[in-house]
């Protein structure tokens, strides 16, 4: 919905087949959406949706995950969302 240059079964795909563990993981190592600057809170939180419902993670998880892709994008990468 937030990039619809990435079908929802894409990043199942990849969260899959690239045993994605960590949502940073997914956005940063496993697309080239943060590379290309494509990345927005909405799509992060997205992304960590379609991820959880995959790996099974609960709501506490899925929002650790979603904090820890943030404070990697900011403190590594000087991103900020």
């Amino acid at each position: 919905q937030h990039y619809p240059d990435m079908t929802r079964r894409e990043v199942v795909f990849l969260v899959e087949k690239e045993k994605v563990v960590h949502l940073d993981d997914l956005v940063l190592r496993r697309s080239l959406l943060a590379y290309l600057g494509h990345l927005t809170l909405p799509l992060v939180d997205e992304l960590a949706e379609i991820t959880a419902d995959v790996l099974g993670w609960d709501g506490e998880r899925t929002h650790a995950e979603i904090q820890r892709a943030l404070a990697t994008l900011k403190d590594r990468h000087g991103v900020s969302l």
